[in-house]
C-alpha cells in the first residue's frame, strides 16, 4: 500500500520556533517531527478513508512490555474495546525492516492485535495475524 501523502489538510501552527500539527485523537497540537508527519497521515487515512471512529483510535498508546513502559504510535480498538490494529510509524529515512517488524511483534505480545501496520510514509507494510502467522495484505480493512 502507498500511504496517501499530501492528500490531507492539517492544522499547523508555529510555536516557539517549531511547527506543530493538530492531532485528531489527542485533540491537541504536537511537534511536527518527520515521524509525526507519517503518524498524522496514517491517522487521517484510518479516520477519513477507512471510517474508523476517532473515539476508537489512540495515538501514543502506553503499554508495558517485559516490565518496560513503551508507546505504540497508533492503536485502533474494536467496538468491544479489544485491540484491532497496531500501527508503528517511522520517519521516511528509517527503513522498514526486521527491526521494525520485531518492535511491533513485541508490542503485540501485550496488545494481541489482528492487524499490523508499519509505515515510514514511503513504504507501508500491512499484515494480519492468522493463527500465529503473519500474512501480508494489500490494505487496512474498512471499519465495520
Amino acid at each position: 500500500m502507498t500511504l496517501p501523502l499530501g492528500k490531507y489538510h492539517f492544522q499547523i501552527r508555529e510555536r516557539a520556533g517549531k511547527n506543530e500539527v493538530f492531532d485528531l485523537c489527542r485533540k491537541s497540537f504536537v511537534i511536527l517531527t518527520p515521524e509525526e508527519f507519517v503518524r498524522q497521515h496514517l491517522l487521517h487515512y484510518l479516520i477519513l478513508d477507512k471510517s474508523y471512529p476517532t473515539g476508537l483510535v489512540k495515538t501514543e498508546h502506553g503499554i508495558q512490555v517485559n516490565e518496560t513502559n513503551k508507546r505504540s504510535d497508533i492503536v485502533v480498538f474494536d467496538k468491544e474495546g479489544h485491540v484491532s490494529i497496531i500501527c508503528e510509524c517511522k520517519a521516511s529515512k528509517v527503513k522498514i525492516d526486521f527491526t521494525t517488524i520485531e518492535q511491533i511483534m513485541t508490542y503485540n505480545q501485550t496488545l494481541q492485535a489482528k492487524y499490523f501496520v508499519l509505515s515510514n510514509g514511503v513504504t507501508t507494510l500491512i499484515a494480519t495475524n492468522d493463527a500465529g502467522k503473519l500474512i501480508e495484505i494489500q490494505d487496512i480493512p474498512n471499519y465495520q
